[in-house]
């Protein structure tokens, strides 16, 4: 069976990190639900959820296992996330001044100090209650 045009099959490529949540600028994302990683993630067994939680350092057979089933809910044959080393490799300074918290539900100094920035200066706005602290 072909898909439109005669497609045998679609290969997704993302050329990050799987996301994992949403950071401070939101990115359009509101709850980690609406993130496909952790629809997955709820799915798989208690040992290799356990053994995930920590997403930069995720065995890369659990990760195979969270892409294939990405894979299959949006009908692709395959899903590739770009590995977080080779993110941080292809940064010019490392992850010094880059907030990486999408890929690590951790916070560094650089988006820390940015996200404080960011609340000084919508403070006046009508809005700014929306913005967590």
């Amino acid at each position: 069976m072909s898909g439109v045009g005669g497609t045998k099959a679609v290969h997704w490529v993302i050329g990050s990190p799987p996301t994992v949540a949403p950071n401070y600028y939101r990115m359009g994302i509101d709850t980690l639900d609406e993130l496909a990683l952790w629809q997955i993630w709820k799915r798989l067994p208690s040992e290799q959820r356990t053994k995930s939680l920590r997403f930069h350092d995720v065995e890369p057979p659990i990760l195979k296992t969270i892409e294939s089933n990405i894979a299959a809910s949006i009908n692709a044959a395959t899903i590739t996330y770009l590995p977080r080393p080779r993110l941080i490799s292809s940064l010019p300074c490392r992850q010094d001044g880059f907030d990486l918290s999408p890929f690590t539900l951790e916070m560094l100094p650089a988006g820390q100090k940015r996200a404080k920035h960011l609340r000084e200066l919508v403070a006046h706005l009508p809005y700014s209650e929306s913005i967590p602290a």
